[in-house]
C-alpha cells in the first residue's frame, strides 16, 4: 500500500514538471504583443511614411535607422499634451517606447522633443 502511494506521488510530481512550462508561459508567444517588454529609443526622425503610419528614426546611440510603426494604441505627447501622427515632423527629436512583434517594431509611446518636457513656464 505504501509503495502505491509513493508511486502515485512520484507520478503526479513528474506530470506536474512536464506541464508546468506550458502553463507558466501561456500567452507569452509572439502573437501576444500586449505582454511584450517595451524597449527604449532616443533619436531623430529622418522620414515619415504616412501611407504605412511609420517613421524612420536614427538612434542617438548607434546611429542605426529604426522603422517604427504607429498604431491606434500609440500615445504621442509633446510638452505633456496629447498629439497625433500628423503632429510628427522630420527632424523632431523623439523618445520612443516600442515593442518587437512579428510585424515589426510598434510604438507604445512617443515623446516629441523630450528635452523640453517639464520645462514649461
Amino acid at each position: 500500500m505504501q509503495r502505491k502511494i509513493i508511486a502515485m506521488i512520484a507520478f503526479v510530481i513528474s506530470v506536474s514538471f512536464m506541464i508546468l512550462p506550458y502553463i507558466a508561459f501561456a500567452g507569452c508567444g509572439s502573437d501576444s504583443k500586449d505582454l511584450a517588454i517595451p524597449k527604449k529609443l532616443m533619436g531623430v526622425i529622418k522620414t515619415i511614411d504616412e501611407k504605412n503610419n511609420s517613421i524612420n528614426v536614427r538612434s542617438d546611440v548607434s546611429y542605426d535607422p529604426f522603422i517604427i510603426k504607429i498604431d491606434e494604441k500609440t500615445i504621442i505627447k509633446k510638452d505633456s499634451e496629447n498629439k497625433t501622427f500628423k503632429d510628427i515632423k522630420v527632424g523632431d527629436r523623439v523618445r520612443i517606447r516600442y515593442i518587437e512583434t512579428e510585424n515589426g517594431l510598434i510604438a507604445k509611446t512617443i515623446v516629441l522633443n523630450p528635452e523640453t518636457e517639464g520645462n514649461k513656464k
